[in-house]
């Protein structure tokens, strides 16, 4: 229960970091969140981009945002 209400706070912290990332995260990590079954097959078609850098964005992406989150005194628990 105490890891689900943890999860919560982060996924709300997340989302609110996702505005100030830099070029296509904001409509990956969006992708990614509002719709967690999506393929990375179905998620490069619905944003135009190829499947085989959906991966390495995400990466990119997320440690951004790890490091917005840092910024603001959150962490994602995440090595690094």
């Amino acid at each position: 229960m105490e890891d689900q209400a943890l999860d919560a706070v982060l996924h709300g912290h997340l989302r609110a970091v996702v505005p100030l990332l830099p070029g296509r995260c904001p409509l990956l990590i969006t992708a990614l969140l509002d719709r967690p079954g999506l393929t990375y097959r179905e998620i490069a078609e619905e944003l135009g981009i190829s499947q085989g850098s959906i991966g390495p964005v995400r990466s990119r992406c997320l440690e951004c945002a790890r490091r917005l989150l840092a910024a603001r005194g959150w962490t994602t628990g995440a090595p690094g």
